[in-house]
């Protein structure tokens, strides 16, 4: 509902600007990604899902709405006759398909306190995700196997060792390296918007340049920095900047862990959870994945503490 929400408002702000434009964008994309999240239910505990079907499915679900948002960018902000607007539908659609890719690997390496997901919550949902589909082709048979039996139960009983087979047949590294490829994509688009100026706002440091920071210092973060170049000599002119480094400085500590603020602010939502003034919801779909993995004693020590709480449909 939230989702829905956020759409029915922004079709709102696109009629308060008139812009018929706009709102063709945005209708065509609201259609993609709803057709997107239809072909990703499809997909949903089917072990032979293939890699082509698996990309159709981040591009329509989750690169079409970085590349709407680049493409109606480059639309209000035009300025002169020549129509940018594909041109940065290209690099959100570029951006957006790395990102998916990226947060796929994550669902197999990250940490919850970090990244506010589990490591296995695509698995629990049933989600063959490209790291899965290598894994299932490059692996033994027994190895598989496994795989795809809990894709089909959203089972989490043997992440560990799922885990450990999506490490050893390598497609953690296989989706980074197509993450890469996205990567490179607009990293390139990027050093042709830059040419030969100094900033991408011409002779002096501003909005332009302001915006592509965060996502080259994170692709960099990655190991994807931009080749030697006109690219890499702009970001090290960027990052010398004394706001852009404290900043930088700043979102590095927090994604190593090293924020004394961000320890501070996940502690007190742990203090308030055990004192019941936070509350996790649990859907019908989410107690079943609870069920499933053998979290019920989770869900019954959040019913003793009064700190989750249930939809309508599933009152406690």
């Amino acid at each position: 509902l939230v989702g829905a929400f956020l759409i029915s408002r922004a079709f709102q702000l696109m009629v308060a600007l008139r812009d018929q434009r706009l709102l063709e964008i945005l209708s065509q994309s609201t259609n993609t990604i709803s057709e997107g999240e239809v072909l990703q239910l499809i997909n949903t505990r089917d072990p032979s899902t293939t890699e082509p079907s698996y990309m159709r499915v981040i591009h329509h679900k989750t690169a079409k709405m970085f590349e709407s948002a680049a493409e109606t960018g480059a639309v209000l902000g035009a300025r002169t006759e020549t129509d940018f607007s594909q041109a940065f539908a290209t690099f959100g659609r570029h951006l957006g398909i790395a990102f998916q890719l990226i947060d796929d690997v994550l669902d197999y390496q990250g940490d919850v306190n970090e990244l506010g997901k589990n490591v296995g919550d695509d698995l629990a949902e049933g989600k063959p995700t490209l790291p899965l589909i290598y894994a299932i082709q490059h692996g033994a048979p027994e190895q598989a196997g496994l795989i795809k039996d809990a894709i089909r139960t959203g089972g989490l009983e043997q992440l560990e060792q799922i885990v450990e087979i999506v490490h050893d047949c390598g497609g953690l590294s296989y989706t980074v390296e197509r993450a890469a490829e996205q990567t490179r994509a607009w990293q390139a688009w990027l050093t042709s918007q830059l040419g030969d100026a100094e900033w991408f706002g011409g002779d002096t440091f501003g909005w332009a340049d302001l915006s592509v920071v965060p996502y080259l210092n994170g692709s960099a973060g990655f190991g994807l920095a931009p080749e030697p170049g006109p690219l890499a000599d702009w970001l090290a002119r960027a990052n010398a900047r004394a706001s852009v480094a404290e900043v930088s400085a700043a979102a590095a500590a927090m994604a190593m862990g090293g924020s004394d603020a961000a320890r501070a602010g996940m502690a007190a939502v742990r203090e308030m959870l055990e004192r019941g003034e936070f509350r996790r919801e649990y859907r019908d779909h989410r107690l079943e994945w609870m069920i499933r993995s053998g979290g019920m004693d989770v869900v019954l020590d959040g019913l003793e503490k009064d700190n989750i709480r249930f939809t309508d449909a599933f009152p406690a």
